[in-house]
């Protein structure tokens, strides 16, 4: 037997060498195999993509990419593999990986990394508890309001991809993998299996995000338009009896003449027909959609709709029966529906005589009841501050189809509870003290009260604890089946399903919509995140549907969310606590690779309406966020939009117009830094240390952030005292300049800033210089003419302007265009500032520009050249602000001037 063993290690031993030789050229252990950057050791295997990247697997191996890791090609020779005392060793530049050879499956005892970075040396192993993690962002604030939050702090946020440690950690087990010849997701086969990876990065952040973005994919370039300004309106969800697209027209016109600027139109959950029951039909309120979507585009207003995946379509949605079809369902088409929302009459009972005179009996005399043309709330029928008892009364007859068998009464929503009766009897009682069913669908079997032929009487009691009483949102309805009976859920991590459902989307895309808010998911698989792969489905159908730039906007969905933008942070209470940890939320968010970040902009619940302080503070936060959405659930006909700036009257109008203002002048410089985003996985709104790694105060100040990275932004998030709003901000190495007042501060200190309230807290490096566009209605009304920089001289400095037509793809094969400007100090008391010739070319850009030189000096210039002529130069001493104006010339020209004081 030993002699057998023997010449098989033999045979072994020679022939094993040459077939791998000939096949992949091996390195071979006594236990290992390694080809190209694969070591195998066992069922373990190892795939060393980089010098501080390793994949580690045990179990089922795949080469095929998964839902969150797409690319694997990555590779490097500089390793080196080895065999000691029974443990596999992989060793590259920065990493050392071990593994007990036939050990089993990974744990915290068989596979371990060490490394050692500038300031100490590191070990990792599975389990290891990541003390220095430096966060994530939460899935949705919606779980956190005043009752359920902490009286002194809010949950704390989960782990991000960022570490004081120096490494990440990322478990791709459970992660569906990729079918080739389905072109599809499929489960994993193996639930024991491991598919980890170790990402080791120092304090070389940006490593990882470059490293981060090849594995699992690019940040794709948002759309220019959602840089500027965003509303949502709701009040139609409510009140959509009265609203109507002049009443949302109205809300564009008033920004309009406001001056204030606005580009993007949101479009609540009330645009759907059949509200909570999903589906895809325009509410009443929409008379033409197409055409008011064009409109809005004509006064460049883009447009997004809330959509709620998890309610797919109702059974009254005018799609149903091609879904069911397409989905080899049956048909519900024989269902029978009668539409009772016209033609009701309506009388107050203050005294609540209704039922003593017989109200609700068939042989009371109506006739001079008022009559509704629409069903509504009373408050809107000529009843405006009645609170109390209302009875409402309609006659109908059945339908030939509905005088046999079953017959349902739904009605949408009633406020705030009433009684039903059929021909003159009790039927049902909906709603109690506390418990409204204004929004609520009731339902109700009606079939033995009513007549086959001939006229029936439905009369309701209804009483309002006050300010709005009646009926409040469709369906009112009479059916042979159950209004409540589900309609098509679509599981969007099915092909089949998933392919029915987007090209309903797109249906709407094509009438005019631009993007969908998301709010929900509905993808069920395995492993599969829902929220990521819904926010997948909607994002790349919609891109390969129009060919141009897709956009979302919903909640995060872990690793992989960050190739569908943007995100946004769900329901949030509107306190002064919910804006403080925003500002970290927002900030954290850049840790996983999410760029656009949007919060509702005031709060969704609660009113703000006698808090201009607080709406003040949030509206300054989000004029310097990634996304600027106003957004509230508190609206009514009466108030309107909550957000909207004119509910807080000359100050409010002021205030917007103010930082909305100054929001579009950044525009070019934000743009540019979605460019980066996307060439670098690096966020717009970014930690400390992100830039100043190596400063250690930077890791204590998440409650400020660099916009891009020559803006320092310090939110107040507290309100005044004693008519002060105060903060504490750190200014990280260089000087700062007040982007409001020109005040300079030294870097590497805590200073104590006192804020009025039509300021917010803004620093600009000494050394920057930032690009930006003149006033406009929206991003895109007219050419970047002049181009305006805003220069900051100190220090020498640059900036490398990016452009592109801002909405195709053709961002992706470089038709785009960048423009270098430099400065640089010549001496205490001159500088020179070069525009360098635009390189590159996209579809419609501008031929010729001029420019405007904005400088922010501290003494008046003395002499000024450019392109070695002298110029003017206007001066305001009270701003220090030195301004040159330079004429219209070839983008392709370079630009010189020379400044001296």
């Amino acid at each position: 037997m030993s002699t057998n063993i023997s010449i098989r290690k033999v045979i072994s031993g020679i022939l094993m060498p040459v077939i791998f030789c000939l096949v992949m050229a091996p390195v071979r252990g006594a236990d290992f195999v390694q080809a190209g950057n694969q070591v195998t050791c066992g069922q373990a295997r190892f795939d060393v993509l980089s010098t501080t990247l390793i994949r580690m697997q045990y179990g089922s191996f795949t080469d095929a990419p998964t839902a969150i890791v797409t690319n694997r090609s990555m590779s490097t020779k500089q390793f080196k593999t080895s065999e000691k005392n029974g443990w596999l060793q992989i060793s590259t530049p920065k990493v050392l990986l071990r593994y007990r050879v036939g050990s089993g499956n990974f744990n915290s005892e068989n596979l371990r990394a060490v490394w050692q970075d500038s300031t100490r040396h590191h070990e990792w192993s599975s389990g290891i508890y990541d003390d220095q993690n430096l966060g994530g962002p939460m899935p949705s604030f919606n779980s956190i309001y005043e009752q359920t939050m902490p009286q002194n702090t809010l949950p704390g946020l989960p782990d991000g991809f960022l570490s004081r440690n120096g490494f990440c950690f990322f478990d791709d087990s459970s992660t569906p993998v990729w079918d080739t010849h389905d072109q599809w997701i499929t489960p994993r086969s193996s639930k024991e299996s491991k598919d980890w990876y170790l990402f080791v990065y120092g304090k070389d952040f940006k490593h990882f995000f470059s490293e981060y973005t090849t594995l699992t994919g690019r940040i794709p370039m948002a759309p220019r338009y959602v840089l500027g300004a965003w509303i949502t309106d709701i009040n139609f969800e409510y009140n959509n009896q009265k609203t109507d697209e002049k009443y949302l027209w109205s809300l564009v016109e008033r920004f309009r003449t406001e001056h204030i600027p606005l580009d993007v139109f949101v479009f609540d959950f009330g645009w759907h027909l059949h509200g909570w029951d999903g589906g895809l039909d325009w509410s009443p309120v929409f008379k033409d959609p197409t055409a008011f979507l064009k409109k809005l585009h004509e006064n460049g207003i883009k447009t997004s709709a809330n959509d709620h995946p998890s309610s797919g379509l109702s059974i009254l949605d005018t799609r149903i029966n091609d879904a069911l079809k397409k989905l080899g369902k049956p048909s519900i088409s024989d269902r029978v529906k009668m539409d009772i929302s016209t033609d009701w009459i309506f009388q107050v009972d203050p005294s609540n005589q209704g039922m003593a005179q017989g109200w609700s009996q068939t042989e009371y005399d109506d006739s001079s009841w008022p009559r509704m043309a629409k069903a509504t709330m009373w408050e809107q029928a000529g009843y405006p501050k009645y609170d109390g008892y209302g009875w409402f009364r309609k006659w109908v007859e059945l339908p030939a189809k509905m005088q046999t068998g079953k017959v349902f009464l739904s009605f949408g929503g009633v406020d705030d509870e009433y009684e039903l009766y059929i021909n003159g009897k009790m039927v049902a009682k909906y709603g109690s003290p506390g418990n409204s069913v204004y929004d609520k669908l009731t339902e109700t079997e009606i079939s033995g009260y009513l007549k086959p032929t001939g006229r029936n009487l439905i009369a309701l009691r209804v009483l309002d604890w006050g300010n709005n009483g009646g009926f409040t949102k469709l369906p009112m309805v009479l059916g042979t089946e159950s209004y409540g009976v589900q309609g098509v859920r679509f599981n969007l991590a099915d092909k089949k399903e998933a392919t029915v459902y987007t090209d309903y989307l797109n249906e709407i895309v094509d009438q005019g919509l631009d993007f969908w808010w998301i709010d929900g998911d509905y993808a069920n698989m395995p492993g599969l995140n829902s929220q990521m792969w819904t926010n997948r489905m909607y994002y790349t159908a919609q891109e390969k549907h129009t060919g141009e730039r897709s956009f979302i906007f919903s909640r995060y969905g872990g690793p992989g969310s960050h190739r569908y933008p943007g995100f946004f942070t769900g329901d949030a209470w509107s306190t002064w606590k919910v804006l403080n940890y925003e500002v970290p939320l927002t900030v954290k968010s850049g840790n996983v690779l999410i760029p656009y970040v949007t919060h509702d902009i005031g709060g969704f619940v609660g009113n703000l309406k006698d808090n201009y302080e607080l709406y003040a503070r949030w509206v300054q936060f989000g004029a310097f966020s990634p996304i600027f959405r106003l957004h509230s659930c508190h609206e009514n006909p009466e108030e309107g939009n909550a957000r909207m700036p004119w509910n807080y009257g000359d100050k409010g109008l002021n205030l917007a117009r103010k930082f909305v203002t100054q929001r579009y002048r950044l525009i070019p410089y934000l743009y540019t830094y979605c460019r980066e985003a996307y060439d670098t996985g690096l966020p717009l709104s970014r930690p400390l240390y992100l830039e100043y790694p190596n400063d250690n105060e930077a890791y204590n100040h998440f409650d400020e952030y660099l916009l891009g990275k020559e803006m320092l932004v310090a939110p107040i998030v507290t309100p005044a005292t004693n008519g002060k709003a105060t903060r504490n901000i750190y200014f990280p190495a260089g000087v700062w300049v007040d982007y409001f007042t020109g005040q300079r501060y030294q870097g590497g200190q805590t200073v104590k800033y006192t804020c009025p309230l039509d300021r917010l807290p803004v620093f600009v490096r000494q050394g920057a210089i930032i690009p930006m566009q003149p006033d406009m209605e929206f991003s895109s009304q007219k050419p970047i003419d002049p181009l305006i920089l805003d220069i900051y001289p100190g220090q020498n400095g640059s900036f490398k302007l990016y452009e592109d037509d801002g909405t195709s793809l053709h961002y992706k094969n470089n038709q785009c265009s960048w423009t270098s400007i430099k400065m640089q100090m010549q001496s205490l008391n001159s500088l020179s500032i070069t525009v360098a010739p635009a390189s590159g070319t996209y579809k419609a850009q501008p031929k010729q520009r001029g420019y405007r030189l904005d400088m922010h000096l501290v003494k008046q210039p003395k002499r000024v050249t450019v392109n070695g002529k002298l110029a003017s130069c206007k001066w305001d001493d009270k701003t220090s602000l030195a301004v040159v104006s330079i004429g219209k010339s070839s983008i392709h020209s370079i630009q010189q001037v020379r400044v001296e004081w």
